[in-house]
């Protein structure tokens, strides 16, 4: 998510997945070093988290996957 496109992430996108039924929605904030994770629950996106460079990222939907954030936002 780059600051132009923030607003698209966050509604147009957003809305657009949840209606089509996409599983898990990730919204990375390179800014903030932030990502925000959504899963579809009953057709609505719900928060699962909001994980930063120094947190591990956890799945909704993968149980099993696991991605320490220090690697993701270092390469930025």
């Amino acid at each position: 998510m780059s600051p132009s496109t923030a607003l698209k992430d966050y509604n147009e996108k957003f809305y657009t997945y949840q209606h089509y039924g996409i599983a898990e929605y990730w919204i990375v904030d390179t800014a903030n070093k932030m990502i925000h994770v959504y899963y579809l629950h009953e057709g609505t996106y719900q928060r699962h988290a909001t994980y930063g460079q120094q947190d591990t990222l956890h799945s909704a939907q993968f149980k099993d996957l696991a991605i320490p954030l220090t690697y993701v936002f270092e390469w930025g």
